[in-house]
């Protein structure tokens, strides 16, 4: 594609990002956007979806999911929510709702910490009265990738405490972990966070920090020696909120690749490698890892 062709796409589809976030309420429709930008509507949905990373009428989909659930955050009922979603009953509403973020609507007030955000390829998401951000494609036809690569990582000490099987749990027990280790000689560095999951039924996750070896030690809370071996890791930029089904998906698709084995003998690893700036939740940076082995061992 020629570069004039390619950039006056790029105009199109940020005028068409703007209007569409400004109108989830009404009927957003391909064939209106298209015959805004001036295009077929095939043209239009396959240029809409080279640039942005995901479908049209996905993108719509999953704003007004993100929307959903500021609004129910807010208090606002489930019947009205699922009404302004586009959805003709409040069932139909539940169903996509667990489907795409893991939980039901009426657990989402008890969670006030919690953004509502779903996986977005071009970094757009739905923000109360803030003009959205987002990115396009930096290649015609290609959307933004997280790498993945197998790595092998050595045995690492680090200060846990028990693990909770309701993941929604998580943050209340980070909340007391990072109170407990208030208590070390030395604060730990950034990039030294992460929560380990490990392989039982259901799995339990648990927050950890990692130390230099014995040197650090808080009373009631246990050292452990995290397994060193074979790892994927994976780069992943946006919130953690976002992180769930992004996993989920690339664990298919990774261990569909062939070459490799889960090791369920090992844990897994969300592995957080900064603190983003106040209000920029899209740029922490985490390490996904899950313990491989190589498909070869069992040939």
């Amino acid at each position: 594609m020629r570069k004039e062709t390619r950039e006056d796409w790029e105009r199109r589809v940020h005028r068409t990002l703007e209007k569409m976030t400004g109108s989830l309420d009404e009927a957003v429709l391909a064939e209106q956007f298209a015959g805004d930008a001036a295009s077929s509507r095939w043209h239009f949905e396959r240029a809409f979806r080279s640039l942005t990373g995901e479908p049209f009428a996905s993108c719509v989909r999953r704003l007004r999911l993100e929307r959903a659930a500021y609004r129910l955050q807010e208090g606002e009922p489930v019947l009205k929510t699922a009404l302004d979603a586009g959805y003709e009953s409040a069932e139909s509403f539940c169903r996509a709702f667990r489907r795409a973020f893991g939980l039901a609507p009426s657990r989402v007030s008890s969670l006030p910490w919690w953004r509502g955000e779903l996986p977005a390829p071009n970094g757009l998401h739905w923000r109360p009265g803030v003009m959205p951000r987002w990115h396009l494609s930096a290649v015609m036809g290609s959307a933004p990738t997280d790498s993945t690569r197998v790595l092998e990582l050595p045995p690492q000490e680090l200060l846990t405490i028990p693990g909770t099987p309701d993941f929604w749990q998580l943050p209340a027990l980070w909340e007391s972990f990072g109170k407990a280790i208030q208590e070390l000689s030395e604060k730990p560095t950034t990039g030294s966070f992460l929560t380990v999951f490990s392989q039982d039924t259901p799995p339990l996750a648990a927050p950890a920090v990692l130390v230099p070896e014995t040197t650090y030690s808080i009373p009631g809370i246990p050292g452990n020696t995290l397994p060193g071996g074979l790892y994927d890791v994976t780069t992943f930029t946006g919130p953690c909120e976002a992180i769930g089904p992004f996993w989920e998906s690339l664990r298919l698709s990774f261990f569909d690749s062939g070459g490799w084995l889960p090791d369920h003998t090992r844990p897994s690893l969300e592995w957080y490698q900064n603190t983003p700036p106040e209000g920029l939740p899209e740029l922490t940076v985490t390490f996904l890892c899950d313990p491989v082995r190589s498909l070869e061992q069992y040939q």
